[in-house]
């Protein structure tokens, strides 16, 4: 599979103008043979609930604001992004705020190249900001034409649970949207979850995008402040099950 993760910061509470450049860019990849475009965490709205200054849970006139940010299921957003798919024959990764069932979601949502919705995640672990939203409560893994592909968002990566049990479902890539920190000891925990899994894992941030292999190094990197797209190929056979196989599921307790 040929990944290509966009490098671009979004713009907080402005869902046109980021799909504007989204769909400029996914030419782009589309261009360099990429097989899966992912964004950064709410690319579409900018990860607003951030730049709000308020801890916890918002109320009123902002509350408001934030809710307006959510796609309902015939969101143009939505349509326009399995559009671009299709257009150009692309999967997708594409991270926003969803509005289902009257509950508000930081998702990232799958597209096949068809523009079909293969699946969605939703961030299970939720800090200060991201307690305006509900919480996920499973950790699907995809059968997909390019190989198993599970998903995180930003936050769960911190929890070697979160990884583990999508490996443990088959998971041969585990790829992450985030917005939140990217410093060094950020990218030696990213380095672990595919070195103690064994797979491919790829960690795209506004401001840097990289890939780490099955033995836990980086195979790909791009930090800028310039709009950009990380390419990589990505050989879903050289994920490992060495230790994998090897553990003591028989002892394990918690």
């Amino acid at each position: 599979m040929r990944l290509g993760m966009l490098r671009v910061m979004p713009e907080p509470w402005n869902p046109e103008g980021n799909m504007a450049v989204l769909e400029a860019m996914v030419k782009e990849a589309a261009d360099k043979g990429v097989d899966v475009l992912m964004t950064c965490e709410c690319f579409l709205d900018g990860y607003c609930v951030s730049k709000t200054g308020v801890p916890g849970r918002m109320s009123g006139e902002l509350r408001e604001r934030f809710e307006s940010m959510a796609q309902p299921e015939d969101s143009p957003y939505l349509q326009k992004a399995s559009q671009l798919c299709q257009q150009y024959s692309i999967g997708m990764i594409f991270g926003l705020s969803t509005l289902e069932d009257g509950k508000i979601y930081n998702t990232a949502v799958l597209f096949g190249k068809d523009g079909r919705e293969i699946g969605r995640y939703h961030k299970s672990h939720l800090y200060v900001h991201d307690l305006n939203y509900e919480p996920g409560n499973d950790f699907p893994v995809y059968d997909t034409p390019w190989g198993k592909i599970g998903m995180l968002i930003c936050a769960d990566r911190r929890w070697p649970e979160a990884a583990r049990t999508l490996r443990v479902r088959g998971a041969e890539m585990i790829l992450i949207p985030t917005y939140g920190m990217r410093h060094e000891v950020n990218t030696m925990w990213m380095r672990t979850r595919a070195y103690e899994n064994e797979c491919y894992l790829a960690f795209c941030h506004p401001n840097v995008a990289y890939i780490c292999n099955p033995l836990g190094e980086i195979d790909a990197w791009l930090e800028s402040n310039v709009p950009g797209i990380l390419v990589h190929d990505i050989d879903p056979a050289k994920c490992r099950h060495e230790m994998f196989d090897m553990r003591r599921t028989d002892i394990y307790e918690i």
